[in-house]
């Protein structure tokens, strides 16, 4: 089923994806092993593993800012009055 999985994530989303996937697998499974009672309960390292895994994901998910040309560019456009069309502009005699 494993390979299965990866196929349809690297199908559907990109490598970096995967990786991250493979990341929250093996966290969902060092924190479900202790409840089901198949593995030691988590300690310092793993629970710092999983601050990072969590925080890299969102941190790759979020929507980068704009850079400051677009932002300028944007801000200036909106001062702007409307143009008018070349159409308006020409009189009709």
């Amino acid at each position: 089923i494993g390979g299965l999985l990866v196929a349809v994530v690297i199908k559907y989303a990109d490598n970096i994806w995967k990786g991250f996937a493979t990341a929250g697998a093996i966290l969902l499974t060092g924190l479900l092993a202790p409840i089901l009672d198949l593995g030691p309960p988590p300690n310092g390292t793993m629970l710092l593993g999983a601050c990072l895994v969590v925080s890299s994901i969102l941190l790759y998910a979020a929507t980068p800012p704009a850079p400051p040309a677009v932002r300028a560019s944007a801000a200036r456009a909106a001062m702007l009055p409307p143009q008018e069309s070349a159409s308006e502009t020409r009189k009709v005699g």
